[in-house]
């Protein structure tokens, strides 16, 4: 695990991200990449906002060279399953870049420990052309009760493999995570929905 935390007077950012022993260097290079792209990305639009917000202070006003609070970036990752055969788990990044609202982005990551190699949603169902519209009809089922529109539903379950991008699994489940206004309004925040690989099947 490689720690991600790092703070100044403008930003301040905690968590850490894995890195696997067995895996290729592709599959941590594509880990670490995620978080550093984020951090950068961070660090870019905290300094921009900052300096916007300054630079449109009503008159009278005094600039401020930092925040009284630093923005905050948090990073962390969950794991469905981390064992010899298989490696699937999802990062979050919650952050507050000085804008109008908190920002929150999501990636899963699923690899194959033996055939060295990231697994794709396809690979869970082979020989099976409808897997995406099986999973697409069970989202829609699974997300109409949480009071989402249902317009934004439709459109965020379409059965493209986009839609669908990221997920993790074990023998019995997947879990699709759909990212922050795919699926609902931002205030809904991010959603998920849990199947069992069977009814896929």
């Amino acid at each position: 695990v490689i720690s991600a935390s790092e703070s100044d007077t403008l930003y301040r950012i905690t968590g850490d991200y894995p890195q696997f022993e067995g895996a290729d260097d592709t599959f941590n290079a594509s880990i670490k990449g995620f978080v550093e792209g984020r951090i950068t990305e961070f660090k870019e639009n905290a300094r921009s906002n900052w300096q916007a917000r300054q630079d449109t202070l009503p008159p009278g006003e005094t600039k401020e060279e930092f925040p009284k609070d630093s923005f905050p970036l948090t990073i962390t990752w969950l794991p469905t399953q981390l064992n010899a055969d298989y490696i699937s788990f999802v990062m979050y990044t919650d952050s507050y870049e000085g804008g109008a609202n908190s920002r929150q982005e999501l990636m899963t990551f699923n690899y194959d420990m033996a055939a060295k190699h990231a697994i794709a949603l396809a690979d869970l169902f082979p020989g099976n052309p409808d897997y995406l519209k099986n999973l697409s009809r069970l989202s829609r089922e699974a997300l109409a009760g949480e009071g989402l529109p249902t317009d934004m539903i439709n459109e965020g379950t379409q059965p493209t493999p986009e839609n669908f991008q990221n997920f993790v699994f074990n023998d019995e489940f997947v879990t699709v995570h759909f990212a922050k206004y795919q699926v609902g309004p931002g205030a809904a925040g991010a959603q998920r929905v849990t199947v069992a690989r069977s009814q896929i099947k």
